[in-house]
């Protein structure tokens, strides 16, 4: 529950890396003759979502014991152009259909914050065997869309998990449950989650042959991810065709689920929104896809 200490052994699902749900990649593979073949089925399955958030006096009062100020209007200044956006992903195993990955973006004006939120969801045939409901929620500062508190609640079958990390970019500390424990890790200020690295990414220049870095939390351990742009390409999706940038980012360092032997291929249109468009994973236990299928913003 939120607001309580976490009470599950493991801590993210150890099939699917942290790269693959920051551009929401569903979980496992459908029949060709399951009853999903409508692929705008996604809103019935976003209804039974049950979002949890932790209370806003926990918040508090952790940020209180910990001694994290108001990091807000730190960094650079950067923008995106929307107030609100939602992107919905069709996603797949190899030619299999999965389910569907959401990602939504609201700027709150009078707190001066982005609330980002991405949404992993299983169709009807996975989840007569393993439904997934997952949610995840960052706020960033909307200025610099640096992280100031991050959470996710995982539902994956019987499985589930809630977990929160709190960034203090002025002293250089991320605060975070592991399992049971309340614990801390220094980290480079302006340090993102793997929600908030996406934002981050379509606030920047692409250019073919270039290469860049933005450094992220997981499990613990702040990792650098290097991007780079190889190409353009235009890219066919359900959404629509799409003028894209390439993208290949690698992992620096060994993570629990995407390692650098893993390779992950992601498709940004070259428009004012930087929309991302496609995603291509290959992994241990083999490919996974993304394909943008509905997308609206203000």
């Amino acid at each position: 529950m939120p607001g309580s200490a976490p009470t599950n052994k493991r801590f993210f699902p150890r099939t699917l890396s942290a790269c693959a749900v920051l551009f929401a990649l569903p979980l496992a593979g459908a029949g060709p003759d399951s009853d999903d073949d409508d692929p705008m089925r996604w809103d019935r399955a976003e209804a039974q979502l049950v979002l949890e958030r932790y209370p806003r006096e926990y918040i508090d009062s952790v940020m209180a014991a910990k001694g994290v100020g108001d990091n807000r209007g730190m960094g650079d200044s950067v923008s995106l152009p929307f107030t609100y956006e939602k992107l919905v992903f069709d996603g797949g195993w190899g030619f299999l259909r999965a389910g569907w990955g959401i990602l939504i973006a609201e700027r709150d004006d009078d707190s001066a914050v982005y609330h980002f939120i991405g949404k992993v969801l299983s169709n009807n045939f996975v989840s007569t065997f393993y439904k997934v409901r997952d949610y995840i929620h960052t706020v960033c500062d909307a200025n610099s869309l640096y992280p100031l508190l991050f959470e996710q609640h995982i539902q994956e079958g019987r499985y589930g998990d809630h977990r929160w990390n709190l960034y203090d970019h002025q002293n250089g500390m991320v605060y975070y449950h592991d399992k049971k424990r309340e614990l801390e890790s220094p980290a480079q200020a302006g340090i993102h989650n793997y929600l908030s690295l996406l934002y981050a990414l379509r606030t920047r220049e692409l250019v073919p042959k270039d290469t860049f870095s933005i450094r992220t939390f997981y499990h613990r351990k702040d990792f650098p991810i290097k991007f780079t742009v190889h190409c353009r390409e235009t890219i066919e999706v359900p959404a629509g065709a799409f003028e894209c940038f390439k993208l290949e980012p690698r992992l620096m360092g060994e993570g629990r689920g995407f390692t650098k032997r893993d390779k992950l291929t992601v498709w940004i249109a070259d428009d004012e929104a930087r929309t991302p468009v496609m995603v291509k994973a290959k992994i241990k236990l083999g490919s996974l896809s993304a394909r943008l299928l509905h997308y609206e913003r203000k």
